[in-house]
């Protein structure tokens, strides 16, 4: 299945395939659910080369435990089996830093949920140290499962668990480094059936004869470009074009997007 999240996926997937640059996969364990009063008391991330067939070829590691110099939640305890025995010794989020910054330096990361959790967590901490977390960009492996596996029929949940199960993945959770894995296999597996079902690019070149901008609603807006052939629209909030029909599909799309300039 094809779909609008594939084609954000796409140019950064494709980027590091031809630049060779990693990809980090990472996940955190912390003190609670709060990116803003609450710490990470475990970084588990994974630098990976992407091949040409968008296999993953573990590069480098980073795995540190950190204090958060406060006592954890039982329930956390539960969660993750940390306890304040093991972190009592470990060095402060002030220590480490200077290593993590260095890891994920100008890099494309991933993870799952990555951007609603895990993300927001190295923000705060970031902040904290008087800086600014940017990545290059962002694969969420919550959002391929989502494009892949419908809920209710593929799978029970899109938990991360319930998915690598589904592709026959096996991990500790709840394990920072054990989810870092997973995630890793599993995104290998769904950028591999990305790849198996990527369209093929559209040849036509039609004639243009109109370019309007659509102000639209909320930020809907687009800008529509009728040709001879039919028309298609580009997205200003998705960044993506489009047509009713598909014909963007159909389309050599860089072609008629720099005829598009050239028309204006």
């Amino acid at each position: 299945m094809w779909s609008k999240a594939w084609s954000i996926i796409e140019p950064l997937i494709t980027n590091l395939v031809q630049t060779k640059k990693g990809l980090v996969v990472f996940d955190l364990e912390t003190t609670g659910l709060s990116s803003v009063n609450d710490k990470i008391i475990e970084v588990a991330a994974i630098e990976y080369a992407i091949g040409e067939d968008f296999t993953l070829k573990e590069l480098s590691v980073y795995h540190q435990y950190i204090n958060p110099g406060r006592p954890l939640p039982e329930k956390i305890v539960e969660l993750t089996g940390i306890t304040d025995e093991k972190l009592k010794d470990m060095p402060s989020e002030d220590d480490c830093f200077g290593d993590i910054q260095e890891f994920f330096m100008n890099s494309v990361v991933s993870g799952y949920n990555v951007e609603s959790f895990d993300v927001k967590f190295m923000k705060e901490l970031y902040l904290r140290m008087g800086t600014e977390y940017s990545p290059e960009g962002v694969v969420d492996g919550i959002k391929m499962a989502r494009d892949r596996l419908k809920k209710g029929t593929d799978v029970e949940n899109h938990k991360l668990s319930t998915v690598a199960g589904y592709y026959g993945i096996k991990f500790n959770a709840h394990s920072a480094i054990e989810d870092a894995r997973a995630t890793g296999k599993l995104v290998e597996q769904l950028l591999k059936e990305y790849l198996s079902e990527k369209p093929v690019k559209g040849t036509e070149r039609p004639k243009i004869l109109s370019v309007a901008f659509w102000e639209g609603f909320k930020g809907f807006s687009r800008i529509y470009v009728q040709t001879d052939l039919g028309a298609v629209y580009f997205d200003l909030r998705t960044k993506l074009w489009g047509a009713k029909d598909g014909l963007e599909a159909k389309f050599d799309m860089g072609w008629l997007e720099a005829e598009a300039y050239k028309f204006i």
